[in-house]
């Protein structure tokens, strides 16, 4: 069997949403992902939506994006999967 490629969001391990405009990071999904990157990418944004988002627009200006090693370090305590 070959070699199984993963995803840039599964690769990365850590995910937040961040803002498609000023690319400043909205909120940390607090768990590890996994599956494709759209599998990702949807369930981040569900899970957003369900913390309160305010409506479908605000999340149509985010994207779910990789954390850089300084925003990974500030983000530890949020995750609740470790």
């Amino acid at each position: 069997m070959g070699r199984k490629f993963q995803g840039k969001f599964e690769a990365a391990g850590r995910v937040g949403l961040r803002d498609n405009e000023t690319r400043e990071l909205i909120r940390v999904y607090p768990y590890k992902v996994e599956g494709t990157d759209a599998e990702i990418e949807a369930r981040v944004k569900s899970w957003y939506c369900q913390k309160g988002c305010e409506g479908e627009n605000e999340i149509e200006n985010y994207s779910v994006d990789t954390l850089n090693p300084g925003e990974l370090k500030d983000a530890q305590e949020k995750f609740l999967d470790e």
